[in-house]
């Protein structure tokens, strides 16, 4: 692999270097933040050096971190209303023209008040105005589903409603495995196309067979913060979920858990298409994910993969 090098002012020459993780402080609208921010440093004789990209990363690294602290309605969000107002699926928020919104798409922060406007504007999505019983079903699922849920769909790309059902059922079966105990109280049931909980099935079926990517749906029904109701151990667990199994379809797990034991004896004398509610049991799902982590490396994304392809 070929080493970078950038021109040392001090040795006076090219010299290989290397980034790292720094953290300074900066004020903006007189107030100090402190940013993490990369730096870099000649491999010679340890003097900062500045390769191409350095400063336009750290700007954009100290921009997104600043709309956090201050909670500010992100770049991606603001894009997304936009498409829909320019498409005719939403009028302009009230007090924001299409200056003021051409100028936070072009880089300007919006004030705490236009933040607010946007974001309330965002939660008028058509999805949810054709979805509102989603709203109820969502009310009745645990704040650590929820908070599953929206961690997950922050870590994977394009799941869809049947994949989620089975990395929920992973998940579960993971955390059941490492740490012996369940990581939501929802039970899943023996459906035909696999195991499946079904307030999540009714939050998201509207969707049907395309990914969850509504992200108007996520404004209006979870907080931005909601993940924050899981612990370290729980968002790795999540995290390893969605990095292992988000290369592969709903379709593709659906076939992996109806070769697994919990499903197959809890769907005993149904035949393949029949509907069933009975109830795949915990501890029947925590047994078998015990036996399967003896065998694989499930601590790995690399070992989970090699477990789903052994079944398809």
């Amino acid at each position: 692999m070929k080493k970078r090098t950038q021109f040392c002012i001090n040795c006076g020459k090219e010299t290989p270097y290397h980034v790292q993780e720094i953290f300074a402080v900066r004020k903006i609208r007189g107030k100090e933040y402190r940013f993490a921010m990369a730096a870099a440093f000649c491999g010679g004789c340890g003097e900062a050096v500045s390769p191409p990209g350095l400063f336009d990363d750290n700007a954009a690294r100290i921009f997104r971190q600043y709309r956090e602290k201050e909670g500010i309605v992100s770049a991606e969000l603001i894009g997304e209303l936009e498409e829909r107002c320019r498409a005719g699926k939403m009028p302009l928020p009230p007090g924001i023209d299409e200056t003021a919104l051409a100028g936070y798409l072009a880089g300007q922060i919006p004030s705490a008040e236009d933040s607010e406007r946007l974001r309330k504007a965002l939660q008028s999505s058509d999805f949810i105005m054709q979805n509102p019983e989603a709203g109820e079903h969502l009310g009745a699922l645990s704040e650590k589903m929820r908070s599953v849920i929206f961690y997950l769909l922050r870590e994977a790309e394009q799941v869809t409603p049947l994949s989620l059902q089975k990395m929920l059922y992973f998940i579960q079966g993971l955390h059941m495995a490492f740490y012996g105990s369940a990581l939501f109280p929802e039970d899943c049931q023996a459906w035909a196309h696999g195991p499946v909980y079904k307030e999540v099935y009714e939050v998201f079926r509207g969707f049907r067979y395309d990914p969850i990517e509504d992200r108007c749906f996520f404004n209006s029904f979870m907080r931005e913060n909601e993940f924050d109701g899981l612990s370290g151990s729980e968002k790795k667990v999540v995290g390893l979920v969605a990095e292992a199994l988000g290369k592969y379809s709903g379709k593709a797990l659906e076939k992996v858990t109806h070769e697994e034991t919990p499903w197959k004896e809890a769907r005993a004398g149904c035949s393949p298409e029949q509907r069933s509610a009975a109830v795949i049991s915990k501890e029947a799902v925590r047994a078998y994910f015990l036996t399967a982590a003896s065998q694989y490396d499930f601590t790995s994304a690399a070992g989970i993969r090699e477990y789903i392809d052994s079944r398809l």
